[in-house]
């Protein structure tokens, strides 16, 4: 299994989602599930956003489903997109959301999953439940 992992980047502190992202590909790596995060490639910063998107409409082609991570109730346009395009491919969808937030969202109606969390430790201790 491969999958797209999606979130929330812009007004994130960039240096803490980094860390954050190496803590989860580690996990999913451990798992034995391959794994591609926009975030943690370098040659995706330099392109344009008509770039990132065609690349990620691309990538997410090539993958079984995607980890999309929501943190907090702020809508974020570009894992709108990411999500809308999973579901559109009928791929599957694992939404780890931190506890409390997204109540009520038709979001949490089209994931295969839902993985709740507490915080980064929670959430990598739950990535086991993704298989």
């Amino acid at each position: 299994m491969k999958l797209y992992l999606a979130h929330k980047a812009s007004e994130e502190d960039k240096n803490e989602l980094s860390q954050e992202m190496k803590r989860v590909v580690g996990k999913l790596d451990d798992l034995g599930i391959g794994w591609y995060c926009t975030f943690l490639d370098e040659n995706i910063r330099e392109k344009t956003r008509k770039d990132y998107i065609g690349n990620t409409i691309e990538t997410i082609k090539g993958v079984d489903g995607t980890l999309a991570i929501i943190k907090s109730e702020e809508k974020n346009e570009g894992l709108l997109i990411e999500v809308g395009l999973i579901v559109g491919m009928q791929k599957k969808l694992f939404l780890p959301i931190r506890k409390g937030v997204m109540k009520g969202r038709y979001v949490r109606l089209l994931a295969d999953k839902i993985i709740e969390f507490n915080g980064i430790d929670d959430l990598v201790n739950k990535s086991g439940g993704i298989k």
